[in-house]
């Protein structure tokens, strides 16, 4: 009818292909459009659907209720553009940024996307999980629901599949968003590659318990070592006081001893005991 010419040109096609044909009589349709009001200006309406039959099962069109749904579009352009706004300023974020709704997928920045090896035209968005380690992969999924669930912060340790395909251990962070009540709509998280740490840590670790070990040998060198060979050389000298030979060697033993002996005393000097 006329009211079809007040349809956005864009539109056009779309509505009249949902008058065209028949519906079951069970099924309600609804098609989202731009109209013309009696002003002239533009608003957008939703108009629901339900088909007509008459006794003999025929059809006989449809039933139509339309409302304005022009405040609804507004605000879902305005949350567009602040959600791409905000997009483009994360993905000037050096850090990998995630986010992750109740099916586990979401938004990832550049940095996340280049460091777990995703495209950026993946479709459906970044399910993260599916680069957690097999064996921790299920004990992220629980705590994630859990803490979208009790709108709980979800931190922790997890092994995550880089991009050149080696399992790092990394630091998650993250915090649940969303209106308030039942659940949190989305967590938003950031992650923190720990494998060096790790690793330092580890290694220093194991120096430590070198050095350890050194100033216990050190400290028995200095102790009970050095002490019975100063002892039997002092003795040998007693026992052989005529043997030019024996004494030379005694004494020569003796002097290696206290030499030693403060050489030890000097490379302890610095270390805590």
């Amino acid at each position: 009818g006329d009211w079809l010419q007040q349809v956005n040109p864009e539109d056009q096609p779309r509505v009249r292909a949902s008058y065209s044909g028949p519906a079951r009589r069970d099924e309600a349709g609804c098609v989202e459009y731009r109209l013309r009001d009696g002003a002239g200006r533009e608003r957008w309406v939703l108009d629901m659907l339900l088909a007509r039959y008459d006794a003999e099962g025929q059809w006989k069109g449809y039933l139509s209720a339309a409302i304005d749904i022009s405040e609804r579009k507004r605000v879902e352009e305005a949350l567009r553009v602040q959600r791409d706004d905000l997009a483009a300023l994360l993905d000037q974020c050096p850090a990998p940024v995630w986010t992750s709704d109740a099916t586990g997928s979401g938004y990832a920045n550049h940095a996340c996307l280049a460091w777990v090896g995703a495209k950026p035209d993946d479709g459906g968005g970044l399910e993260l999980s599916r680069y957690v380690h097999p064996d921790e992969r299920d004990a992220w999924q629980r705590r994630r629901e859990r803490s979208l669930l009790d709108r709980a912060r979800f931190d922790g340790d997890v092994r995550l599949q880089r991009a050149d395909g080696e399992f790092r251990h990394v630091h998650f962070a993250a915090v649940p968003v969303g209106s308030a009540g039942t659940g949190a709509k989305c967590l938003v998280g950031f992650l923190e590659d720990l494998t060096v740490c790790r690793e330092t840590a580890q290694a220093l670790a194991a120096a430590e318990q070198r050095r350890t070990e050194i100033i216990a040998v050190l400290g028995e060198a200095r102790g009970e070592g050095l002490a019975q060979v100063r002892h039997t050389a002092e003795l040998v000298r007693l026992l052989f006081p005529k043997e030019a030979a024996v004494q030379k060697t005694a004494a020569a033993v003796l002097a290696q001893a206290q030499q030693l002996e403060s050489s030890v005393e000097v490379m302890l000097e610095p270390l805590p005991g």
